[in-house]
């Protein structure tokens, strides 16, 4: 992707306003807040092998931050908490455009140069998808990122696409339809307990004047 592609991907006005739609966020609160999730943790382990990139994430994007359900390779404090604040995102400006986002060294990028996760997150390349649901909502970005520059090959960006398209399958299972008012409830794997409420029954009539023996 050469860097006039990259600046139409990153309009923080059109960000913004994505990242803050009512439907789109409708749709990440239907999927739950959990930040660790094993099933994208797998996902990204196998992204971070293919890739040999030095982290892998997936990356849903909230109001006021992101979550990180999939983490592999964030520097330790990070990689605890699984969220980062959107001075620290990259993957918000791919539910902006809505396309996936290629850059090959942030440092340089006229842009990007001096957003936090640079620093703080070791982002110096970064390659996201976005995750797109069967309604069409854009949830956050699946991506790898490299603590070095780093160009990236064809091959590699229809791998991280893949793993995008992955995630929006499972997530869709999730995703109100469009024009729904509110999200559907989220429903657990645990199965429900039986009820175990104790019914008393009727005790047996006597015939009267007779005396229990």
């Amino acid at each position: 992707m050469d860097l006039d592609t990259a600046l139409d991907s990153i309009d923080p006005v059109r960000t913004a306003a994505a990242v803050r739609d009512p439907a789109r966020l409708r749709a990440v609160a239907a999927i739950g807040d959990a930040t660790v999730d094993a099933w994208c943790d797998d996902l990204v382990a196998s992204a971070r092998r293919q890739l040999g990139t030095s982290a892998a994430l997936v990356s849903i994007v909230e109001r006021h931050g992101q979550r990180f359900p999939g983490a592999l390779g964030l520097p330790p404090p990070w990689q605890r908490r699984r969220a980062a604040p959107l001075t620290h995102s990259f993957c918000q400006y791919v539910v902006g455009s809505r396309r996936p986002l290629v850059v090959t060294d942030a440092r340089r990028h006229p842009v990007l140069h001096d957003n936090a996760a640079i620093g703080d997150l070791n982002v110096v390349a970064y390659a996201g998808a976005p995750i797109v649901t069967e309604a069409g909502h854009v949830l956050g970005a699946f991506c790898a990122t490299d603590s070095v520059p780093h160009i990236w090959t064809g091959t590699e960006l229809r791998q991280i696409a893949a793993y995008a398209a992955r995630c929006g399958e499972r997530f869709s299972r999730r995703d109100p339809e469009p024009g729904q008012a509110d999200p559907p409830p989220c429903r657990s794997s645990l199965r429900r307990a039986p009820d175990r409420r104790i019914t008393r029954r009727p005790s047996p009539t006597r015939p009267r004047g007779t005396r229990p023996r």
